[in-house]
């Protein structure tokens, strides 16, 4: 079991890893351990039924599993299964009381699913004072605002967290607060003047995507801040070579994030016909642009006047 991680988690060296967990497999019949990782290979190589259906075996050989019912409720997410999502959180959160995070992302549902903000709100006015300046809860704060278009709450959440870096750009990277007033600045209209803050922001984003070469999140978050600056040559290198670097083929998890940050900057970056391009592909990706991103989320903006964009949300749309 620790060679299968070590194999999947350290190098995605998956066939590898199936030879373990098989090996495991033999001496730990029905162990929720190895059906579990299995589960998590299944995901990344896109088998999405498999992973699932794996999951579902885990949790019922043990129910009180929060790891195992949190994986779960991913894949039910990233399948756009968001009744199945939230009933999986009501376990999580009956397991776990004491954790307010799991409130917060139970919330994602109603946002993602229908495109309504009202049950995430409350769940962040409700946030025990001790929570306020966590760095996963202040960079919802700022996602949130975004999402409301509440300019004035976003500078506020940036200018009282005492974090020097977030959460943010669709993507499993942080970026200082610096870059997030570059991203703010545009999204309130215009082309952020490159000023000493704004350039010594990019600079130092520009040196942690130096010091992380192997990081295609980080470089996809650089590429969102450059196509706000106007950098339009950088951003849209920047965003394809990180989706070059680790495409939906090769990781399902992480890979649609990068899809949806390259449409994201083609649209910034008046490139309507390539932004739907890349679009079409993740509105039809599990994990990839929902309901809720796509009719809440301001960097879509420069697009919803095509056509083109209604007919994608009417795609998603919720059904009942």
């Amino acid at each position: 079991m620790a060679a299968a991680f070590h194999r999947y988690a350290c190098y995605r060296d998956y066939q590898r890893a199936r030879v373990q967990i098989a090996i495991a497999e033999r001496a730990l019949p029905n162990s929720p351990d190895a059906l579990a990782l299995a589960a998590g290979l299944d995901g990344r190589q896109g088998r999405w039924l498999e992973s699932t259906k794996g999951l579902e075996k885990a949790v019922s050989l043990d129910p009180r599993n929060p790891e195992f019912l949190s994986a779960l409720a991913d894949n039910y997410f990233r399948l756009r299964r968001y009744r199945d999502y939230e009933h999986t959180y009501d376990r999580l959160i009956e397991l776990e009381p004491d954790k307010p995070l799991l409130i917060i992302q139970k919330a994602y549902s109603a946002m993602n699913g229908k495109g309504d903000l009202t049950t995430l709100r409350a769940a962040l006015e409700r946030l025990p004072s001790s929570m306020k300046d966590d760095v996963n809860m202040v960079s919802v704060q700022f996602a949130y605002a975004l999402s409301a278009r509440d300019w004035k709450a976003a500078r506020e959440v940036l200018s009282r967290s005492t974090n020097s870096e977030l959460y943010y750009f669709n993507a499993d990277a942080t970026v200082s607060r610096g870059c997030l007033e570059i991203y703010l600045a545009y999204l309130q209209g215009g082309r952020p003047p490159m000023e000493a803050t704004f350039a010594a922001a990019r600079e130092q984003l520009n040196r942690k995507v130096e010091a992380h070469p192997e990081d295609a999140s980080l470089l996809s978050a650089s590429a969102v801040i450059d196509a706000a600056l106007g950098r339009k040559s950088e951003a849209i290198e920047e965003a394809k070579r990180a989706v070059a670097m680790l495409p939906v083929s090769e990781d399902a998890v992480d890979g649609p994030s990068l899809v949806y940050n390259l449409a994201a900057v083609y649209g910034m970056m008046n490139e309507p016909n390539l932004a739907f391009q890349q679009l079409a592909i993740s509105v039809k990706t599990p994990g990839g642009a929902t309901y809720g991103t796509l009719k809440l989320d301001p960097c879509w903006d420069p697009l919803r006047k095509d056509p083109r964009f209604d007919k994608l949300l009417a795609e998603l749309a919720p059904r009942d």
